[in-house]
């Protein structure tokens, strides 16, 4: 088996190994952007790895009550995938799981903001997981497939953002059910929304974190893409109470790179013809950021 891989663009080959090596860490969430885009970029070409992947998530899947009965069959004895989890308990299989799937979920999302990037991205052929195809983890892959409890599409070779958005999607959905309550992947899975152009189920995926989730920055980032939506439908008004919410929610206070939202506050004000509120906003912006105030200037054609 070969384990080394040559540089191809800006991402590296990456073998089995390697890979399985990264959706370990990927299931405690210790992998960067980058990282999970290789791990993304290599399941785009290993079929192999497609299917342990995919029998890793039917094995997780099992160990979930409320997907078990979808997937009786993956409850046979999977010794490669068990070795995977190691001592985990059902819980901690479930919460990792849904990890990857977000990590993977993103990495689509966000190759498919860069199509061309994303078209570029193409590796070698990875190298094969040694005996795979003979091992219980694929049988039992095979078995579910046949059984149809195996819901989940092979990944196909790169074909641009449309590809990209529809993995993501699903990714992001599966991981959703395993964990409903990752503040992360509904932000992400609107923002995929987003790309597809169907803002109405985008704004149900914000609005699920901002009325949801307990952490403020998770609310805020939900506010600012609901009022992004609102700004797509020409609702400013909409747009601006949303973006007033950040302000008085206290996040500048936490984090001072949020004081963009000024910028975004002084737009809808231009739109509305409100120049006086606009520079106020603009005011404000400088206190925070001036580099990023003085770029407003010019994109809002300030003197």
């Amino acid at each position: 088996m070969r384990t080394k891989g040559a540089s191809v663009g800006n991402h590296s080959t990456m073998s089995c190994l390697d890979f399985q090596s990264l959706l370990s860490a990927m299931l405690d969430a210790q992998v960067t952007d980058n990282e999970a885009s290789g791990a993304m970029l290599h399941l785009e070409h290993c079929s192999d790895c497609t299917d342990f992947f995919g029998a890793i998530r039917l094995q997780a899947l099992a160990h979930n009550e409320l997907e078990a009965h979808q997937f009786d069959v993956a409850k046979c004895s999977i010794s490669a995938v068990k070795d995977f989890f190691g001592d985990s308990d059902d819980a901690q299989i479930v919460r990792r799981l849904a990890r990857a799937l977000y990590q993977l979920g993103k990495a689509y999302t966000l190759m498919a903001a860069s199509e061309d990037n994303y078209l570029l991205s193409v590796s070698e052929a990875p190298v094969d997981i040694e005996a795979f195809a003979d091992s219980e983890a694929s049988s039992a892959l095979a078995d579910a497939q046949l059984a149809g409890t195996d819901n989940s599409e092979k990944i196909s070779l790169p074909t641009g953002k449309k590809h990209a958005l529809a993995k993501g999607k699903s990714l992001l959905e599966q991981c959703l059910v395993l964990k409903p309550q990752y503040s992360e992947a509904n932000l992400y899975l609107g923002q995929i929304h987003v790309h597809l152009q169907d803002l109405e189920q985008a704004f149900t995926q914000f609005e699920k974190v901002f009325k949801g989730s307990e952490r403020l920055v998770m609310r805020v980032h939900a506010a600012m893409q609901i009022a992004m939506v609102f700004n797509e439908q020409q609702n400013h008004k909409s747009a601006l109470r949303y973006y007033r919410w950040i302000v008085a929610s206290g996040i500048l206070e936490l984090d001072a790179t949020f004081g963009f939202v000024f910028h975004n506050i002084a737009m809808q004000h231009q739109q509305l013809n409100d120049e006086q509120h606009a520079q106020r906003a603009l005011e404000l912006y400088r206190q925070y950021d001036f580099e990023g105030w003085q770029q407003s200037l010019k994109i809002l054609g300030q003197n």
